[in-house]
């Protein structure tokens, strides 16, 4: 059997003092696709590079709730160009997090709306990052015509995963 981990931060800091190694692992270990989201604008080149450099990683670029403060009007700009530009996968990781300190709402649905609206103009799936947030979510996904995708950190009920997975998204 083979595995595609649909979500792993091989960008991060402390798996690049051995990313080779890491990569030589997933491989022994028959995984044979990892997609690498961003999670804000100063690393969209990282995930994009680390995609390049090895033949088993795929990226998706968007803007984590956990900056969404952060992002401004230039940087949805630099990601639609990013997208059309390179080979991206998907729009992600994006989404909604009530649980982060001072987490500001108004601002992540924003930001999150705007990624939206990327995927379904572009026709690519979304990486999602939902803690607390799954009926906004939902809501949201259903306003439009999303290609599908991943919903990470999915916390609702048995009801809402099958709506969910109605909608062409995995869990």
């Amino acid at each position: 059997m083979t595995w595609i981990d649909s979500h792993c931060h091989l960008d991060h800091p402390a798996l690049s003092k051995d990313i080779e190694g890491v990569i030589k692992r997933c491989q022994e270990n028959s995984i044979e696709g990892v997609v690498v989201p961003s999670i804000c604008p100063s690393n969209m080149d990282d995930v994009i590079k680390l995609a390049k450099q090895f033949n088993i990683c795929f990226f998706a670029l968007g803007f984590h709730p956990l900056y969404a403060k952060d992002v401004r009007q230039q940087d949805f700009k630099n990601l639609s160009m990013l997208l059309s530009d390179y080979d991206a996968v998907a729009v992600g990781e994006i989404g909604l997090d009530k649980f982060l300190p001072d987490c500001e709402l108004d601002i992540q649905n924003k930001v999150f709306q705007t990624q939206l609206n990327i995927s379904e103009s572009m026709e690519l799936p979304v990486i999602i990052h939902s803690r607390g947030m799954i009926d906004l979510v939902t809501k949201q996904l259903r306003k439009r015509k999303i290609k599908g995708g991943i919903i990470h950190a999915f916390n609702g009920s048995f009801q809402q995963a099958q709506h969910l997975i109605h909608l062409g998204f995995k869990l």
